[in-house]
């Protein structure tokens, strides 16, 4: 099929998936095909930009692969984390109750303020971590939801109907 898309044996090929990126509509992709001289319907742009587009696909794909390991390290890197904190906390404790366990004297009640002062900072530290873990997601569903209505704005009815009952049932999971 690309052998006879329009669009693949455009020589401004690039320049018409350009103003796709920029979020240009059918309507004003297929002008300036007309303004370069070539005959490009809008349905013609629909079927390449659904079939023939697997470089930009292809890249979108990958990143998202890349950003959630990304994701997934960082998390990694901050269970760590709260594991030594909390390995930390308990040899804390565990030294808490062997000093109450002694005679309270002068330097036992130092000691204890030391390890209460140490068991605090780890406990604002392990607070301030927790904050850091709630990734939010680069994009809002809204934000995508919107993005999917404006792609979708020059194609035919029976397409959009397809669209709009597989969003809701994709709400319907959610």
């Amino acid at each position: 099929m690309e052998g006879r898309c329009k669009v693949c044996s455009s020589v401004h090929r690039a320049e018409y998936e350009q103003m796709r990126v920029e979020k240009k509509s059918y309507s004003q992709i297929s002008l300036r095909a007309k303004l370069n001289g070539e005959d490009i319907s809008m349905m013609a742009l629909s079927r390449h930009f659904r079939f023939h587009w697997t470089p930009l696909l292809e890249a979108l794909e990958k990143s998202d692969e890349v950003l959630e390991e990304t994701v997934q390290k960082r998390i990694q890197e901050k269970l760590n984390t709260l594991d030594e904190i909390e390995k930390i906390i308990t040899i804390c404790k565990s030294k808490v109750q062997g000093l109450l366990d002694e005679e309270l004297s002068v330097d036992n009640i130092k000691g204890l303020n030391l390890l209460l002062t140490q068991i605090r900072k780890n406990l604002e530290f392990l607070h301030k971590i927790a904050k850091e873990i709630r990734i939010e997601p680069v994009r809002s569903r809204e934000d995508v939801l919107n993005d999917v209505i404006y792609i979708c704005q020059d194609l035919p009815m029976e397409y959009l109907e397809k669209i709009e009952k597989r969003m809701e049932e994709l709400n319907k999971n959610v």
